[in-house]
């Protein structure tokens, strides 16, 4: 795999962070919505070619129903910057799983948001690599 087409799945991958990278948990006094924007960083890996990047991501969640949300990010490296968009759904009382999409780079994969609090964690899979971040509100 070429270096350019590696770092381009990373870019797709990052973006899918906000992905990719939310929600948040019905905890005592803690908004259980996970409308609103989120920021924070962590690092994605590409398949293949194993390259590992650490990046910063803004995302912007709304609502679209009771239990399902829109998410868009946008997640920036060393290297360069992305965007991407999602659909999570509850799963369990504080995780939300869906897909994200990259239009810049055609990724498509999986999102998982684990909310703790003002927190979450988010974990990105796609055939380009993967990546975890840690978002706050």
């Amino acid at each position: 795999m070429s270096r350019r087409k590696a770092w381009c799945q990373l870019y797709a991958l990052v973006v899918g962070t906000g992905m990719a990278f939310g929600s948040i948990a019905v905890v005592a006094g803690v908004n259980s919505s996970l409308a609103g924007s989120w920021s924070g960083g962590g690092a994605v890996t590409v398949g293949g070619a194993g390259i590992k990047e650490m990046a910063r991501c803004k995302a912007n969640y709304q609502q679209v129903s009771t239990s399902t949300y829109r998410l868009e990010a946008i997640c920036a490296t060393p290297s360069g910057r992305a965007t991407q968009t999602a659909t999570l759904r509850l799963v369990t009382g504080t995780t939300y799983q869906g897909n994200f999409h990259n239009p810049d780079f055609n990724v498509t994969g999986t999102i998982k948001v684990i909310v703790d609090g003002d927190r979450q964690t988010v974990l990105l899979t796609s055939d380009a690599g993967n990546g975890q971040f840690e978002l706050r509100r």
